[in-house]
């Protein structure tokens, strides 16, 4: 479990352990983000990154899933945590970018209707196709007006895979070139682990992350329509009448959205977001569970998710940073070596209000030992943390020599 989520405009993660350095220069390169500051020269203060980079999260035991995997994400207070969590199919949840990237097209207000489409005779011979095929549908007819706003509506409150084409066709104009906006605008935001393959997510190689996707859906409830439309227990379309959600439990337990999705590969997947108080204050906690199995796999993911989401108590979450983490490396020639926290420290995540990414906390790592003092369990600096209560100074060390990870572990 880590503290750190990208969420667009946040800390990007980085894939490499080490850097070229020039000669005598030295560079700090922490195990799981990427460092902004110049090489310097040796001796002199490093910057290194937030705590974010190395930090953990202490809470109350939490209910995992048994099988597939979870995440949840708490972008009020900058915390996130993951169990089991590897790029797998995901169904329905699908929808949730293609959303994304028709709203980035062609924005909505609330109460607007945004622009309108036709339905084609070919459109409905699709919309037939995915009858057959056993696809979430809603009912269309060849020479059918729909509006965007209908649209984004049938799509996430009954997941249907024909309008959610008609969307991307509206937005630009074919499948394919959606399908592409839908990759560029992933690896925008930093979801390195996600990849789609369609529109609708019948496609197995559209494949996500509970992580990847508890980001994208935060980025989503930012957007009032949105907001408004995965709240809602039905919606009410030109030839089908009213319509149900597919979420069990919307509406209770503090829930007020995101979307579900199942099918026989990617089995039950839920995204929910919940409201919680922390210490006083509303907290919207999204919680994702992928891969679930059972007799009606979305009633165990929504049940997986909701026991999750309940045995989090946020109030008792703790940023941890933790003694024998490891802060980064140095390379000296072809000698390299580790710095390592020889002290622990907890203190509370910061609050902010909602549709903002909690703050990083300011962090130093400073190398004030000369080069030759440098041996294993010796003081060669400080992490100096700049906490609101006041600055604190942890004691670092250096391993030598490094193993590290095979090429083949990739970093998040």
């Amino acid at each position: 479990m880590r503290v750190a989520p990208w969420l667009a405009r946040g800390v990007r993660c980085s894939r490499h352990w080490v850097a070229h350095v020039a000669a005598s220069a030295l560079v700090i390169i922490p195990p799981y983000a990427t460092v902004s500051s110049p090489s310097v020269r040796p001796l002199i203060p490093v910057v290194a990154e937030s705590t974010r980079a190395i930090a953990t999260v202490t809470t109350s035991p939490l209910r995992w899933p048994k099988e597939g995997s979870a995440a949840i994400f708490v972008p009020q207070l900058g915390l996130t945590q993951t169990n089991n969590d590897y790029e797998r199919p995901i169904a329905s949840l699908t929808k949730l970018m293609t959303v994304y990237v028709a709203l980035r097209r062609l924005p909505l207000l609330p109460g607007q209707s945004g622009p309108c489409t036709t339905v084609t005779a070919a459109q409905y011979a699709a919309y037939q196709a995915d009858l057959v095929n056993g696809l979430s549908t809603i009912t269309i007819a060849t020479g059918e007006q729909l509006c965007e706003n209908q649209l984004i509506e049938g799509a996430l409150v009954h997941s249907g895979a024909d309008y959610a084409d008609l969307l991307a066709v509206m937005a630009w104009g074919s499948i394919p070139v959606f399908v592409n906006h839908m990759n560029t605008t992933a690896a925008q935001l930093g979801m390195d682990e996600t990849n789609y393959a369609d529109v609708v997510g019948i496609n197995p190689n559209s494949q996500s992350t509970a992580l990847d996707q508890a980001h994208l859906a935060a980025l989503l409830m930012a957007n009032p329509v949105f907001a408004y439309d995965v709240d809602k227990n039905t919606v009410t379309l030109p030839l089908a009448g009213t319509l149900g959600s597919y979420s069990p439990y919307l509406n209770h337990f503090g829930i007020i959205g995101v979307k579900t999705g199942r099918d026989a590969t990617a089995g039950g997947c839920d995204v929910m977001a919940r409201v919680v108080a922390y210490r006083g204050q509303r907290v919207l906690e999204y919680t994702v569970v992928l891969g679930q199995g059972g007799t009606d796999v979305l009633l165990t993911a929504a049940n997986v998710a909701l026991a999750l989401s309940l045995s989090d108590h946020v109030n008792d979450m703790k940023v941890r940073l933790a003694k024998d983490t490891t802060l980064g490396y140095v390379l000296f020639g072809h000698s390299l070596t580790a710095f390592v926290l020889q002290a622990s420290l907890s203190y509370d995540p910061i609050w902010v209000a909602y549709g903002q990414l909690s703050p990083l906390y300011p962090t130093r790592l400073v190398v004030t030992a000369p080069r030759s003092a440098w041996a294993p369990g010796v003081r060669v600096g400080s992490l100096i943390v700049q906490l609101p209560q006041g600055v604190v100074r942890l004691a670092v060390t250096v391993k030598n020599p490094v193993d590290l990870p095979g090429g083949s572990q990739r970093l998040r």
